[in-house]
């Protein structure tokens, strides 16, 4: 589902996919290169359990291969 929704998310030219992680599930999503918008969150959730994470799509290499034609 991720690498769908990654993929879904280049063709429309989002460069951010945020998402508010169970805390339980933090180090799965640190895995597929989401980072904690709030860092204290990584090391104890917020109130309802939850960690603000995001994942930045930015790809260096598409983008000069872009302006380079």
């Amino acid at each position: 589902m991720i690498e769908k929704i990654f993929e879904v998310a280049h063709t429309v030219n989002e460069r951010y996919i945020t998402l508010e992680a169970l805390i339980e599930h933090y180090h799965w999503y640190s895995k597929r290169n989401f980072i904690p918008l709030i860092e204290e969150e990584a090391i104890q959730s917020n109130q309802h359990g939850l960690v603000f994470m995001m994942a930045d799509l930015y790809d260096e290499k598409l983008v000069d291969l872009y302006f380079d034609e």
